[in-house]
């Protein structure tokens, strides 16, 4: 069973901030899970046993190789995807780099 297709999914985006206030943004390469080729936020699914802050720090990480802080909660939105059949329950951080901070 894969999640956003046979169940709702839930995921994290990061909406990621420099010292000069530019956000990053990523474009989906054609082979992605979904919505391939559009630009997105970095972010991806929330594993079992994982909190949604851990997923983003993760992804952010994994996808990017980017140490992030997350500095707040932005809002919770269903991410709904007719085209491909698939439906998120999506979570919307702000965060900075971490280097930023040490």
């Amino acid at each position: 069973m894969k999640p956003g297709i046979d169940y709702i999914g839930v995921g994290v985006g990061v909406v990621l901030f420099d010292h000069t206030k530019k956000i990053f943004l990523m474009r989906r390469g054609p082979k992605s899970f979904n919505e391939g080729g559009a630009w997105a936020l970095p972010g991806g699914k929330v594993d079992f046993n994982e909190t949604l802050i851990q997923a983003a720090i993760r992804e952010t990480k994994e996808e990017f190789g980017i140490d992030i802080q997350i500095t707040k909660h932005l809002t919770t939105y269903d991410h709904i995807i007719p085209d491909e059949h698939q439906h998120w329950i999506t979570n919307i951080f702000v965060a900075r780099l971490f280097s930023e901070h040490q």
